[in-house]
């Protein structure tokens, strides 16, 4: 079974590697597809963890209570 993950390992792997980043990706696959490929991409590709960004001024204020 083909996934978002499978494909976009493929991508980095192979496509990027040999052409450079793409300007346009055209593709006749559901948005849940696109969504799962698209935050794959940026996770593997940019190295995105699973974090929320928390602003150092939250931070500070935490500190204080």
């Amino acid at each position: 079974m083909v996934t978002s993950q499978g494909i976009a390992t493929l991508y980095r792997d192979h496509i990027f590697k040999e052409h450079g980043l793409p300007k346009k990706v055209i593709n006749d696959c559901g948005p849940q597809f696109v969504s799962g490929f698209m935050r794959e991409l940026y996770k593997e590709s940019l190295g995105i963890t699973q974090q929320p960004f928390i602003p150092k001024q939250t931070d500070r204020q935490k500190q204080l209570v």
